[in-house]
């Protein structure tokens, strides 16, 4: 007769969701991707609704996203080799400004087409710089046996 084979013991895997870091990291993610989708939204809306420029709407669009594109490989470049932390808090600080000044804009009625176009430049280009390090920082949280489920 044979040996039974030796059953080996298989380390015990912890939910993605027990690990502080993650949760809070989701979390933000989470609220941060609601926040831009608003964001765009209210931009859509007063662009054709009250400035009733329908057609120029893809002007803005165009004008957030072709710096995005231009951007997004320095970003990478960049999240790979400076504290993605403090590029994350920098852009993310920039953001606010932004929004901030284009609520101003909007409380003094000096809200046009072309405070949206140059918006849509400079946040495109912060957007260009957080993703690529949001995207990384999830490595630095979650351990590499986890970091499968934590990607998807």
């Amino acid at each position: 007769m044979s040996e039974p084979a030796a059953v080996k013991e298989q380390p015990k895997i912890i939910s993605i969701f027990k690990t502080r870091s993650f949760l809070f990291y989701w979390a933000i993610v989470l609220c941060s991707s609601f926040s831009i989708a608003i964001i765009q939204f209210s931009q859509s809306w007063y662009v054709v609704k009250t400035l009733d420029k329908e057609a120029s709407l893809g002007i803005v669009y165009i004008a957030a996203n072709v710096p995005r594109i231009l951007f997004m490989a320095i970003g990478g470049v960049l999240a790979d080799r400076i504290s993605r932390t403090k590029i994350l808090y920098v852009s993310n600080t920039l953001r606010t400004v932004l929004l901030c000044s284009l609520l101003l804009l909007l409380a003094t009625d000096h809200l046009s087409l072309l405070s949206f176009i140059i918006f849509g430049l400079f946040f495109g280009v912060l957007d260009a710089f957080v993703w690529p390090a949001n995207g990384s920082l999830i490595a630095a949280i979650v351990d590499n046996d986890q970091l499968t489920r934590a990607n998807s």
